[in-house]
């Protein structure tokens, strides 16, 4: 996965420069307020930090190439790693960003134990905001529906490996992504002892692609 966003970091970089609109209305929708220490985990070039008020703001991620990136916010500390091990000490802090992260991790395990990790870093009553790919959104429902009544293995069709293209049109990487189950992100978060306070389905072209969830520490 760290080859893949070698290659596509350049292309990736000229593409996304401002914050996510979806991830801006999720925000507005919660009424941020400033903190102390900020950590966003897959920040990627830390487009999204530009839109929430922190003392001192972390980017972590897997990519030094996008933390390279990272141009115009004078206060963030850049860290590079793997999930699901986080270099920080437990209880660092009581905000974390983590938007379109998990959905990349292969496996259920590595899902876990990465918002088991997450979880320790926050303070009682920390808050994290979380974005994942959903499972039925338009288009793969039908898929999924249709290979079920065919008596078909429908796992391929939200375990899969999409294509980035560059400006071009050409396919120079592909990503791993896995489609989520309310039910699902449920049973994760209860075992990370997560609360999820609130959820939306936003994005995409039918505004049904994402789950957008506000959470706390139990």
């Amino acid at each position: 996965m760290k080859d893949s966003y070698g290659i596509l970091s350049k292309d990736y970089l000229r593409k996304k420069s401002r914050p996510w609109i979806d991830f801006t209305k999720f925000i507005e929708m919660i009424k941020w307020k400033e903190r102390d220490i900020i950590i966003d985990i897959g920040a990627g070039n830390a487009r999204n930090l530009e839109l929430v008020d922190a003392s001192n703001k972390i980017a972590f991620d897997l990519s030094f190439e996008l933390l390279e990136g990272i141009d115009g916010q004078n206060n963030i500390q850049k860290v590079s790693g793997s999930l699901p091990s986080l270099p920080f000490r437990k209880q660092v802090t009581d905000s974390v960003l983590m938007i379109a992260v998990l959905h990349h991790l292969f496996t259920h395990n590595l899902r876990l134990e990465t918002m088991k990790s997450v979880s320790k870093l926050l303070t009682k009553d920390g808050e994290i905001i979380f974005s994942v790919w959903r499972k039925w959104r338009s288009g793969v429902k039908k898929q999924i529906i249709d290979a079920i009544k065919a008596d078909q293995d429908p796992t391929d069709l939200f375990n899969v490996q999409l294509p980035w293209h560059d400006s071009d049109g050409k396919v120079i990487a592909t990503r791993f992504y896995h489609y989520f189950t309310y039910k699902e992100l449920v049973k994760i978060m209860r075992y990370s002892r997560i609360i999820i306070v609130r959820r939306e389905i936003m994005g995409g072209r039918r505004g049904d692609a994402n789950f957008f969830l506000h959470l706390k520490k139990r």
